[in-house]
C-alpha cells in the first residue's frame, strides 16, 4: 500500500481501535475516531477516559483499522494532548455532559496491507 493509498484507506475507515497501557501494565483498548490531518495523526478521547489517564504515565499508543475487503493497518506512536483542546462533546447515554481532549500522535511505525481486489 502506497502512502497515498494508506491515508485514503485510514481516513476512509470510520472506526479505529486505540490501545494504551496503564501504570500497572494492564492494556486498555477502545474504539475511537482518528484521522490524518496535514500529515499528522489526530484523535480525541473523553476527559475521564482510562486511556487519557494511561497517557499521563505512558504516551505509547497503538491504533488499528480494518476494511470489509481485508485491508488492515496498524499505527504505533506517542500521543500528546493538544494544549487548550478540552471541549464540550455530545451527551452520553445517561444524558450527562461530556468533554473531549484532542491528541496529536507522533507516528513511529505503520504496517498496512491491501485488501482483496473486487
Amino acid at each position: 500500500m502506497s502512502a497515498l493509498e494508506f491515508v485514503a484507506f485510514w481516513n476512509g475507515t470510520r472506526m479505529k481501535a486505540m490501545a494504551t497501557v496503564g501504570a500497572t501494565g494492564a492494556p486498555h483498548i477502545a474504539p475511537v475516531h482518528a484521522e490524518f490531518v496535514g500529515g499528522r495523526l489526530r484523535s480525541t478521547v473523553f476527559e475521564t477516559a482510562v486511556r487519557r489517564r494511561d497517557l499521563q504515565t505512558n504516551a505509547e499508543v497503538a491504533f488499528t483499522a480494518w476494511g470489509p475487503n481485508g485491508a488492515a493497518a496498524i499505527v504505533y506512536g506517542r500521543a500528546a494532548e493538544v494544549p487548550n483542546s478540552l471541549r464540550d462533546s455530545r451527551t452520553g447515554a445517561t444524558g450527562g455532559p461530556r468533554r473531549t481532549v484532542a491528541l496529536d500522535i507522533a507516528v513511529t511505525r505503520i504496517y498496512a496491507m491491501k485488501g482483496r481486489e473486487s
